[in-house]
């Protein structure tokens, strides 16, 4: 049964790979990268009202995409968790690709991470941010900048992110 399961998550992620990866570079996406501006996100809090990314210009962000069946998520937003007590002056926004507030919500309370968290059950922000890999974090300076990219999640992802925040926040 667990193995079932494994299997279903798998070929999910590689489903979702292969349906990106044919629009994501395709005419009309733009390209990013360090140093250009974060594209804007309107997505659903847990509560139901809508979020702007663009309501925290002049604030550093890291913001963080997950699902809620990856292990490598779950240690990532454990550790934001972490950041988020350790850090002031960064506001830290998760998003969620999942179709339902209670799943999510319930997910958040038993591995007990407290994190502002949206939800984008379309999946729209996949394009906008070149998402092929989860999680996937991206520090934002306070101009609404993309300054780093963060892709996956371990020890050294852990170090740059702790180095990269200091360094941001001292400017």
């Amino acid at each position: 049964m667990a193995r079932n399961k494994a299997v279903i998550r798998l070929l999910s992620v590689i489903g979702l790979v292969f349906s990106l990866s044919g629009s994501l570079y395709s005419a009309g996406s733009s390209a990013f990268s360090i140093g250009s501006p974060a594209p804007e996100l309107s997505l659903q809090k847990l509560n139901g009202a809508t979020f702007n990314l663009s309501s925290l210009k002049g604030k550093p962000v890291l913001l963080s995409f997950y699902t809620t069946w990856s292990d490598s998520c779950v240690e990532n937003l454990k550790f934001l968790n972490s950041i988020d007590k350790t850090f002031k002056g960064i506001d830290i926004v998760t998003v969620a690709f999942e179709n339902k507030a209670s799943k999510t919500s319930s997910f958040l309370k038993k591995n007990n991470i407290d994190l502002f968290t949206l939800l984008d059950a379309g999946k729209e922000s996949i394009k906008d941010y070149q998402i092929l890999i989860i999680p996937m974090t991206f520090l934002i300076d306070a101009n609404g900048m993309i300054d780093k990219i963060y892709v996956d999640f371990d020890d050294t992802v852990k170090e740059s992110m702790v180095s990269d925040i200091k360094q941001l926040l001292s400017n």
